[in-house]
């Protein structure tokens, strides 16, 4: 060994002693440590048994969870999954999975058959009771609260993605819900038009939605505010080319002309559930068979009481009656509306119109223009416009012209114009009541032009002063229609408007002028129509109504995916399946059951779907959202299979009416006999949750469970528990939503020894949770 001599500084001296310094504490800590861990063991192993398997079961608890129910810095409540709860007449049976054992769960409180369960991962459950009221607990139905509901058995409960509870009576249907997790229940809104009986209840997205006995025309409920109003919709399956229902639609013509290809006008009042809410599945006919030819029509308007539609009828002979028919109800056809092949091409012009348009009030303007908002599309030349820029100078203008004010009347001009000119000319503003007057209805809109002027008249020998005035009126209609009506005419200068009554399209082609060159007589009307007239018009008269394919159906269950993509509903007596995106409109799977109905269904993400039949109890399974069907197996002695439910994991498990509980481990494998209910008949099947909390009291660290309270570890001097989400980060859990964000749980305690704290820590990864 070589010693230098090199003087050393007293900086560099320092170090030396600090860099000694920290590997001597690293060692010594590392010794203290050894020492502390071996010494806690000692003094665990001194706590005895009761410490190490009370700690164990609080790390495999944990691990094992369903969900997290509370969460703080010395407490923690958790659920595990114990069984299967079901709904008998003679009250609730719970079996245990482990033990493979039936227990009665009423608790001493419920002596009513059991007619629904809803259960949550939280340990929550609630049984719906065929007396009206609903029965809840906490403890997986060792002891239940009664809670009067209703006066009909309570047949379904669902929680809203906002946490509300509904929950359904069959009969009188009603819907109740609650915001308190199912203490207190007020009732919503009354269903219209309620059928007898209601089977099913959904929340899905933003609705509820019931499934009801058919009312007449319907057998869907969705509510859009939480109960506060509801509107009805049809999960019905009409054959193609066929409708549910017929009306004869009888046209007298009134006049003594024979009238071919004749627009009639026809009024259709909306009927709730038997037609498309847009009337689209409106269809007219000359034949009444439902393959017969159609007749073109248009749809001018229609809103939630009426529509009023245009039909072109071949032939109307003079002074008689013809029929044809009405044919409606067919949820899966649309509009064939064609203005184009049922209206004229041109405008028509009719010189003895008797319909003379009212005088309006509202002065619109006293020189150049302005737009005016039509509050229809107007159908001008079969091109619908929802605006007009209405000159002072008498014309009204249509787009794709742009606005443009003068009084040049000009033949070519007009031509290249998409307009109608009621008076185009100068006119001059004398009185305070000259200028262009205005008045929009619902299916029309008046405009009428005024102007003064002052001229000297001969009476006898003698010339007098004299006032004349100009007044014309248009009148535009919803159909078309566009009605002129000169009250006063006058010329000034010699002078009279050339283009006093017209109509343009702007193509250079189509237009229409009347007394281009000639004053139009006073106190006259001219209609302007893309229809052919008559006075008096043909009238029509719709019929009673024939019911040619029986729809009528009862919705018996609703189910759907987690995802809650789509909503599927089982109907009676067929078995139909429907499936909806919203809940208002649906239409039919593939399937066609033989069974009297489907009153259980199962629905998975990945598209498959199980049904549970009536009179047979078969089990039809999907691969493909009901696209195709097959029979997935036969439950012998039973008649129904109305239940079934899911475990997080994919399990699936299911009850026959007879009482036989089934079970698969996914949905669309066979279902396995698992055992009976001791009623031997069921009603409904939920999941079943234990609910468990450790705390820290005294020190001691405890554990309930069922109602009774056990100490795990005595003498321990502090217990903490930590949460952590997804990404490790340390949080609180203030509520469920947050709770389900927990992946991590980090365990701490400590103990005194000879005056000394020695503590310890764990984490643990849970597994079960959302």
């Amino acid at each position: 060994m070589c010693w230098s001599n090199k003087a050393f500084t007293l900086l560099e001296v320092l170090l030396a002693i600090v860099i000694v310094g920290c590997l001597a504490g690293a060692i010594a800590g590392m010794f203290v440590a050894a020492l502390e861990t071996e010494e806690i063991g000692r003094v665990e192993s001194a706590l005895g048994g009761e410490f190490a398997v009370g700690f164990s079961r609080l790390m495999k608890d944990l691990r094992d969870a369903a969900r997290l129910y509370e969460c703080s810095p010395t407490s923690v409540g958790l659920t595990h999954w114990t069984g299967l709860m079901v709904g008998t007449p003679k009250g609730v049976f719970l079996y245990d999975w482990r033990n493979r054992r039936w227990l009665e769960r009423n608790g001493g409180v419920i002596r009513t058959a059991i007619r629904s369960i809803f259960s949550e991962e939280t340990g929550l459950i609630l049984a719906g009771g065929a007396d009206g009221c609903i029965y809840r607990t906490t403890d997986c139905g060792r002891s239940w609260e009664k809670i009067a509901v209703g006066s009909g058995a309570i047949v379904d409960i669902v929680r809203a993605s906002d946490g509300t509870l509904f929950c359904l009576q069959e009969s009188p249907p009603a819907v109740y819900k609650s915001g308190d997790d199912g203490t207190t229940w007020v009732p919503c809104a009354a269903l219209p038009d309620a059928p007898a009986n209601a089977h099913a209840l959904a929340c899905h997205k933003d609705f509820v939605i019931v499934g009801t006995d058919w009312n007449g025309y319907g057998n869907i409920y969705c509510s859009n505010d939480g109960g506060a109003s509801w509107q009805v919709a049809s999960a019905i399956y009409v054959p193609p080319n066929m409708w549910m229902y017929r009306c004869p639609v009888d046209i007298q013509n009134n006049s003594s002309q024979n009238l071919t290809d004749y627009q009639v006008r026809i009024e259709v009042p909306f009927k709730q559930g038997k037609m498309r809410p847009d009337f689209g599945d409106i269809r007219f006919k000359k034949g009444f068979r439902p393959t017969d030819p159609d007749l073109p029509y248009w749809l001018e308007y229609y809103d939630s009481k009426r529509a009023i539609f245009w039909v072109k009828v071949p032939s109307l002979p003079a002074s008689s009656t013809t029929r044809i028919w009405l044919f409606y109800g067919n949820p899966d056809v649309t509009s064939l509306s064609d203005i184009n092949a049922t209206m004229e091409s041109t405008y028509r012009v009719y010189t003895n119109y008797p319909n003379q348009p009212s005088a309006p009030s509202n002065l619109l303007l006293t020189s150049g223009g302005s737009w005016v908002t039509l509050p229809f599309n107007f159908p001008f030349w079969r091109k619908f416009k929802d605006k007009t820029y209405v000159c002072y100078y008498g014309y009204l203008l249509f787009p794709p012209t742009a606005e443009v004010v003068d009084y040049s009347n000009s033949t070519s001009e007009f031509r290249q114009r998409c307009m109608v000119a009621g008076f185009w000319d100068y006119g001059r503003q004398l009185y305070s009541s000259d200028g262009t007057y205005y008045e929009v209805n619902e299916d029309n809109a008046i405009f009428e032009w005024r102007f003064g002027d002052r001229g000297w008249r001969r009476v006898g020998r003698w010339w007098i002063p004299w006032t004349l005035h100009q007044i014309t009126r248009c009148q535009i209609f919803r159909n078309g229609d566009i009605v002129f009506y000169t009250q006063q005419v006058y010329q000034f200068n010699n002078r009279f408007t050339p283009h006093a009554i017209g109509v343009s399209e702007g193509d250079g082609v189509n237009h229409q002028i009347l007394y281009e060159d000639t004053p139009p007589p006073q106190r006259r009307c001219w209609l302007f129509a893309l229809r052919k007239w008559v006075d008096p018009e043909p009238s029509a008269t719709i019929g009673n109504e024939t019911q040619l394919y029986n729809a009528a159906r009862d919705v018996t269950c609703l189910a759907k995916p987690d995802d809650g993509s789509r909503l599927f509903a089982g109907t009676s007596p067929d078995g139909w399946v429907f499936v909806s995106a919203d809940g208002s409109t649906w239409t039919r799977t593939k399937g066609a059951f033989k069974e009297d109905g489907t009153w259980g269904l199962a629905v998975e993400s990945n598209g498959t779907v199980c049904a549970g039949t009536a009179s047979d109890a078969v089990i039809y399974r999907s691969f493909d959202d009901g696209a195709s069907w097959e029979v997935l197996q036969k439950i012998n002695g039973a008649t129904n299979v109305p239940s079934f439910c899911r475990r997080r994991s994919g399990e699936w498990f299911a009850v026959a009416n007879n009482g036989l509980l089934l079970y698969a481990p996914q949905l669309g494998w066979e279902m396995k006999d698992v055992s009976t209910a001791p009623p031997g008949i069921a009603y409904c099947v939920a999941l079943a949750f234990r609910r468990v909390r450790y705390f820290f009291k005294n020190g001691t660290v405890q554990r309930q469970c069922d109602g009774q309270t056990e100490i795990l570890a005595r003498n321990i001097d502090s217990f903490s528990l930590a949460y952590y989400d997804r990404n490790l980060l340390l949080f609180a859990p203030a509520s469920q939503l947050e709770r389900d964000r927990v992946s991590v749980i980090r365990v701490s305690y400590s103990v005194k020894s000879r005056g000394r704290v020695l503590s310890r820590q764990s984490a643990v990864v849970l597994r079960g949770l959302p």
